[in-house]
């Protein structure tokens, strides 16, 4: 849902300062305040598959070779303690977004008073929009995500190598071993790298440029915005390849359409004729019989 939302409204964004518009369809007929409101809705989509990609695969790891962790995450505190994280950072976003949502006049006006004649070439946008500095807050906050994020991504790392390390331990052990699939292992090592990959280091590295006002970091930020949005199809493709019951029935889904368009084409179609036939036979029958 958030690469759908994400490469429907294509954002560009004028960075250092945190000011956007729609690079997509909607960009010509999208106000100030639409762009701020789908803005925000495709951050709160893009938390949540942060942090639901985070817990799947920290209780599939943990689930693999850890039972004191999986206690931890199983207790009653836990889901509460999700629950307040997200609120937390939904809180951050719409006051850090939606206080700035204004009509198309007052968010020039605002743009003017804060970053003076440096974004005049994209005022004739109609979808842009622009979040006010606030004393400093916004950047607060987005130093905040990256910290956030930071941690998000030791810790799943972290899980990462405890894991190789806990099959390194327990390789001679077989019953530890069979419980779980090779190729499931491997998948969650390797999803676990593309969430880091793909999730938590572009988001801290955008937070990181906002938060502390790089210079000439737009091109940037909007090639990590396209890491973002290409995490879901990359996710994909990778447990369709490395765990092995899905790859053969896509393979074996494969064979089947490429054997029927083979029969389906006459000219694909082996033919033998008579000639050949009575050859084969005629020379069944030299063949002596000892």
């Amino acid at each position: 849902m958030f690469e759908f939302v994400f490469l429907t409204l294509h954002p560009v964004f004028l960075s250092p300062f945190m000011a956007a518009f729609q690079g997509g369809f909607l960009r010509h007929i999208s106000t100030a305040r639409i762009t701020a409101v789908l803005v925000c809705m495709s951050i709160f989509l893009f938390i949540n598959t942060a942090t639901g990609v985070f817990l799947s695969l920290l209780n599939r790891l943990s689930h693999m070779f850890s039972d004191k962790i999986v206690e931890y995450l199983h207790k009653k505190l836990v889901f509460p303690c999700i629950i307040a994280f997200h609120l937390l950072m939904y809180a951050s976003i719409t006051y850090a977004i939606l206080s700035s949502m204004d009509t198309n006049e007052n968010v020039r006006k605002l743009i003017i008073a804060e970053t003076g004649d440096l974004l005049d070439v994209y005022l004739g946008e109609p979808s842009l929009m622009y979040i006010s500095e606030l004393g400093g807050v916004t950047r607060k906050v987005c130093i905040g995500f990256m910290i956030g994020f930071i941690i998000l991504s030791i810790c799943l790392l972290g899980c990462v190598v405890l894991f190789i390390s806990s099959v390194n331990t327990y390789k001679h052990n077989s019953k530890s071993v069979s419980k779980v699939s090779s190729s499931l292992i491997v998948s969650s090592i390797v999803q676990a790298i593309l969430c880091v990959t793909f999730l938590f280091i572009p988001f801290a590295l955008l937070s990181f440029f906002w938060g502390f006002r790089i210079e000439k970091s737009a091109n940037p930020i909007n090639v990590v915005c396209v890491f973002m949005a290409c995490h879901g199809t990359i996710d994909m493709f990778c447990i369709l390849f490395f765990v092995k019951p899905y790859w053969r029935f896509v393979t074996n889904i494969g064979r089947s359409v490429k054997n029927c368009l083979l029969f389906r084409d006459p000219s694909t179609r082996p033919m033998v004729s008579e000639s050949s036939g009575a050859t084969a036979s005629k020379s069944r029958a030299s063949i002596p019989i000892l």
